[in-house]
């Protein structure tokens, strides 16, 4: 569990401080705002009025849409609950926590886990391969991509992101920046029922610490747009629920359920003191940090200089950090970093070109045109610009003509494979049997950049959200092993409005859907694993960027969702069996793709 490692904000701090950054601005005030438009908020809470996602149609018929905002707020309750809508399994009162955890309690006992699986939750009953201590890849004769365990026993990963008590962490603050319509929010805590005082006011309760409680990988992302007022209602909820002691129940729950509901792993972005309790096998993510291409964009993050001389001692710092998880040998691997824009076809070779003198990747570049033209002449005039020497083209921030296009595609190819190579090597260096479980595309990758992932990752990650994914493949005949880093459905029949990225009718077709995903990825021979977004619902008032999706196995009252639970257990008792029977398949090497696909790279 983690504390805040910063002055803890509250009540009169913060509301002086998103004055001071909006004084310039109207404010939106929420009593002059309808109940539709304050729910149509929710989506983003740094962003009013964008309108990023409409306000969701199921909902659209509901009596607290004809309310006056008077009647309407607060609209959340203590719960973190929606307060004017009802669906089976919402909390009344903290008896019916008390109760939901008895219930669970059998159920847990009456369902221990699939039989056949060792402690990695590996298949014991299956073949058995050389046990060396750390995961691995293996592909199987037939084609079909397996990881192994420690144990040489076959084990395909299968479990949820985002294993953390604080999954339901959602921001006070309105607006603290001049948004795009020029209309700040206004603080959100007239949303919340009965919100407990600041943890250092005379009146604080027990649950004004949960001003405090936060999720380690997401606080940043909350501080970036200045969201520094954030209460925790999913720990608020497990400290009624479980008492003082609620994390250590929690994280030994969240071990008991992934084991008895058919899963094998905690997949990344998940609390490490859970991951390292030596119970649940665990992927890692981290996001390592040195200098960046000044001209780059990113969904996230600008592209890292893989030219940098701090590019490797970035991700060596960055494991020496975690290097417990490092050589742990319950430790899947790592993904590093995440979600990386790759631009089009030419656009890293741009962005290099639009980056200041001192760029590194821009003097690689610079050598790279040097050796190939001869001179800085000859590339001014294949280019179309006049560069008189070696400074001028540094100094350049223009960018090419067409006829430049080959150049920039080649060394964009240069760039990413020289990411990739360099990434490895800062691993294996490390710890040489630590997966590289490479850096999560966000959906899809275009072929140079995923042949470059297949040549130095051992595993390429995706995160990809569809219906079924048993006809997807790795693009240019590529083989290779495949995580999925992320997928998830989501539906609005309880909860939050937010059914997330694919959408079900309700909470049956929700579990339908994941057990047709997952079994599709079972059938998939280059897929070792699938990771489903998240173990409990986010936020109904949205986190850091708005999100705020039905999309968990709990919901944030700590409540499974009965029929997810069930699919789970359907899925988890047929697993390896699904897996073995599965075609495989015969593809190309990574370097032979990459070669072809990159001819004149080098």
């Amino acid at each position: 569990m983690s504390i805040k490692g910063i002055a803890h904000v509250g009540g009169a701090l913060a509301v002086g401080f998103l004055a001071a950054r909006g004084a310039a601005t109207p404010t939106r005030e929420w009593h002059k705002t309808s109940p539709r438009d304050i729910v149509d908020s929710f989506y983003r809470p740094g962003q009013y009025e964008s309108k990023a996602k409409a306000f969701p149609g199921p909902h659209t018929n509901e009596a607290w849409l004809a309310m006056s905002t008077e009647e309407f707020l607060p609209c959340i309750d203590r719960y973190g609950q929606f307060r004017h809508r009802d669906w089976p399994g919402k909390v009344k009162c903290d008896d019916d926590l008390k109760r939901a955890a008895l219930e669970e309690e059998r159920d847990l006992a009456a369902h221990p886990g699939p039989t056949g699986r060792d402690r990695f939750g590996g298949w014991a009953d299956g073949p058995q391969l050389d046990a060396t201590g750390r995961f691995r890849t293996h592909k199987d004769k037939h084609g079909k991509w397996w990881l192994v365990d420690p144990d040489g026993h076959l084990f395909w990963s299968f479990g949820p992101v985002r294993v953390s008590a604080s999954s339901g962490m959602t921001p006070m603050n309105g607006d603290n920046s001049t948004p795009r319509t020029g209309v700040a929010a206004a603080p959100r805590d007239c949303f919340f029922e009965n919100l407990p005082p600041a943890p250092d006011s005379p009146a604080a309760t027990p649950f004004s610490k949960f001003w405090t409680t936060y999720d380690e990988l997401l606080w940043p992302f909350f501080l970036a747009r200045g969201e520094t007022r954030v209460y925790d209602f999913s720990s608020a909820n497990l400290y009624r629920k479980y008492g003082e002691d609620y994390y250590a129940k929690f994280s030994d729950l969240a071990h008991r359920r992934i084991k008895s509901w058919g899963a094998n792993t905690i997949a990344n972005s998940s609390d490490l003191s859970i991951c390292l309790m030596d119970r649940t096998p665990y992927a890692e993510r981290v996001e390592c940090e040195s200098r960046r291409i000044a001209g780059s964009h990113g969904q996230w993050w600008k592209f890292r200089d893989p030219w940098d001389e701090g590019f490797a001692t970035g991700v060596t710092a960055t494991l020496e950090e975690h290097g417990r998880e490092a050589h742990d040998p319950w430790c899947i691997g790592f993904f590093v970093d995440n979600e990386i824009n790759w631009g089009g076809p030419t656009d890293l070779a741009k962005w290099i070109l639009q980056s200041p003198a001192d760029q590194p990747a821009k003097i690689a570049f610079a050598d790279w045109l040097e050796r190939k033209y001869g001179s800085f002449a000859a590339i001014g005039a294949k280019w179309g610009h006049s560069y008189s020497d070696r400074a001028g083209f540094l100094g350049s921030f223009a960018l090419p003509s067409d006829e430049a296009k080959d150049d920039l595609y080649l060394f964009s190819c240069v760039a990413i494979d020289e990411y990739f190579r360099r990434t490895r090597e800062a691993v294996k260096a490390f710890d040489p049997n630590l997966l590289y479980l490479g850096c999560r595309f966000a959906g899809r990758a275009r072929a140079e950049v995923a042949m470059a992932s297949a040549k130095h990752c051992d595993v390429v990650s995706y995160n990809i959200y569809r219906e079924t994914i048993g006809d997807w493949r790795l693009p240019a005949g590529l083989d290779a092993p495949v995580m999925i880093g992320e997928f998830h459905f989501g539906a609005t029949d309880r909860g939050p409005f937010g059914a997330g990225i694919c959408q079900a009718e309700n909470q049956t077709d929700r579990a339908e859907k994941m057990k047709a995903y997952v079994r599709s990825a079972l059938e998939n021979p280059q897929i070792v694993g699938v990771h489903w977004h998240q173990f409990s619902d986010q936020a109904t008032s949205g986190r850091f960027d708005g999100e705020y999706f039905q999309v968990g196995w709990t919901d944030i009252c700590d409540t499974p969702y009965a029929e997810t639970v069930s699919a789970l257990r359907e899925l988890g008792a047929s697993l390896y069996g699904c897996r073995m029977t599965a075609l495989g398949t015969k593809g190309t090497a990574p370097a032979k793709c990459l070669k072809k696909a990159q001819v004149g790279c080098d």
